[in-house]
């Protein structure tokens, strides 16, 4: 399967992870109706196959419409692979959310109008259109960053995960920065598209997928000094 095959085919399931994510984000795995489906379009076995560059840009794309669903496949097609393979795929799933937070953010500032008086559109509204300009940045550096990272280090290597790790901080900071501090009440209200969303980045950010972070950085200081790895 061609990687523009993998991504078509994630793209078709948005909808029904979309269906089934407020179920998700309550039992906390994926639907069974999302576990067929993904597994009928080859995504749970040939995912990796398309090599991780284009398998995370997959989980990206279906963690814009349910995090717990792509999470769950991102920790299903690691398995005992490289640490770096489970690192890479978390944090696709962690861009994908937060851009999922942003699209949703996107949507409040084209139709409400703001909180305080005087009441006019968000669309309108110079602080909105910083803060969205804002978002949209900050993701698109989160995004170079990954892509670029995937291309130059093996999932072997500890520098990997260490870019993985700070690249998801950025994804996290800038939805609890920006999407919830600005949002207002009413769109962050339980079981809203935009809080479900914002749930799972926290409960993203609350199970990393493996060693501490000072583990890794101490790691990566050692290579670069040349120390071995203590056995």
């Amino acid at each position: 399967m061609t990687t523009e095959e993998l991504l078509a085919r994630a793209r078709d399931l948005l909808p029904l992870l979309r269906e089934h994510a407020a179920a998700a984000a309550e039992r906390g795995a994926p639907a069974p109706e999302v576990e067929r489906a993904l597994g009928d379009a080859g995504l749970q076995a040939d995912g990796l196959d398309a090599g991780l560059p284009a398998y995370a840009a997959v989980l990206a794309i279906l963690a814009r419409a349910c995090p717990t669903s792509a999470a769950s496949l991102a920790r299903t097609s690691a398995g005992a692979q490289a640490d770096g393979v489970l690192e890479a795929g978390m944090c696709a799933v962690a861009l994908g959310a937060a851009t999922g937070a942003v699209e949703a953010y996107e949507a409040l500032v084209r139709t409400e109008t703001t909180d305080d008086p005087p009441l006019r559109p968000r669309l309108l509204d110079a602080d909105h259109q910083r803060w969205l300009g804002a978002a949209i940045g900050r993701l698109a550096a989160a995004e170079c960053i990954l892509t670029e990272a995937l291309e130059q280090h093996s999932p072997a290597d500890p520098l990997l995960w260490l870019i993985c790790r700070e690249t998801a901080k950025l994804c996290h900071a800038t939805v609890q920065e920006i999407v919830v501090r600005t949002a207002g009440p009413a769109a962050m209200r339980r079981d809203t598209p935009l809080e479900r969303i914002v749930r799972g980045l926290v409960a993203l950010r609350s199970n990393p997928p493996g060693g501490s972070e000072e583990s890794i950085a101490r790691r990566v200081g050692r290579d670069r000094l040349g120390i071995p790895v203590e056995s």
